[in-house]
């Protein structure tokens, strides 16, 4: 099953794709599905964007750079980041010469992958449609290459920036030179100007100046606003905001009457949290007119809410 994952995960376009899928579908089909369900469009190589122009699907990078700073990683963090410093600035100048040295159009590594297509290239059949359209075949899977937008059907050239063997067939139909056709961020005037960048040495602590301190004495334990309590910017309330009257009305009521007046008397509370002034406020029963409450034997007269019993509240509640 771990080889039918990296074939999934390493397939180029979507029929390489489909057929590694079935592959693992016939060895467990819930693995399939599990495989599936991880959303394999974030991380197989078929449906990665080409303006990317790498095939990497791993951390191999990240991993390299770890291993690079291991040593540095466990110390303290001003020597850490001074070793860092250190080991990426030789490195630069050391880069630098080396690529400098050589006389070849692409870099190295890019190079190799070059020769390995130029061998493979050999076992194809061509077949011209224009000068710069051609139809790669090998077998029975054929593919369409095309010099001008640089792509072809197996995406790798697509994906990568570097003719894989069905391009550099083509081009070498026509009889071109495979690195002409290479992506110009492989070539060797594109690695030597992203290395330009040079790190200045820096002295060891011994050597700075020094500077004088205006405020030795700050600090979190001796802080004079530590106390200061910072208010946060009022909130502004849910819903629709109340009437000019009805805030009146409330900053009246809390002015002339006690705390306990306003919150220990149920009777006085209208559903959501309103208050009831006394002789004013009149509660609705069933069947009532606005402002007034019908009783059993009674005719329609305003009763006061401050004169209900309890058990009335409730049920009104």
């Amino acid at each position: 099953m771990k080889m039918c994952f990296w074939n999934c995960a390493k397939a180029y376009n979507q029929a390489d794709f489909g057929a590694a899928l079935s592959d693992l579908r016939e060895v467990d089909h819930k693995a399939a599905g599990a495989f599936l369900a991880c959303n394999p469009t974030l991380f197989c190589r078929a449906f990665i964007s080409t303006r990317s122009k790498t095939d990497v699907v791993v951390n191999n990078m990240a991993e390299t750079f770890y291993a690079y700073i291991i040593e540095a990683r466990y110390k303290h963090l001003l020597y850490m980041l001074e070793d860092i410093r250190t080991s990426i600035m030789t490195r630069l100048v050391s880069k630098k010469a080396e690529m400098e040295k050589l006389t070849v159009t692409v870099c190295p590594r890019v190079q190799a992958r070059l020769e390995e297509a130029k061998k493979k290239s050999v076992e194809y059949s061509i077949f011209s449609s224009t000068t710069t359209l051609f139809q790669v075949k090998q077998g029975i899977d054929e593919v369409n290459v095309d010099l001008v937008a640089r792509t072809c059907t197996c995406k790798r050239w697509d994906l990568t920036g570097i003719p894989y063997s069905h391009a550099v067939a083509a081009i070498f139909e026509i009889h071109g030179q495979p690195e002409d056709y290479v992506d110009d961020m492989y070539k060797k005037e594109a690695f030597l100007g992203a290395i330009m960048v040079q790190l200045p040495p820096c002295p060891s602590q011994r050597h700075w100046p020094k500077v004088e301190m205006t405020s030795t004495a700050h600090n979190k334990r001796r802080c004079p606003d530590k106390d200061r309590v910072v208010e946060p910017p009022a909130k502004r309330g849910r819903g629709r905001p109340r009437s000019i009257n009805s805030q009146r009305e409330e900053v009246a009521t809390t002015s002339t009457q006690p705390h306990h007046a306003l919150t220990a008397q149920p009777t006085r509370i209208r559903r959501g949290g309103r208050m009831i002034m006394a002789g004013r406020g009149t509660t609705r029963g069933r069947g009532a007119g606005r402002g007034t409450t019908r009783r059993r034997g009674s005719g329609r007269g305003r009763v006061n809410s401050s004169t209900y019993s309890l058990p009335s509240v409730f049920s009104i509640l």
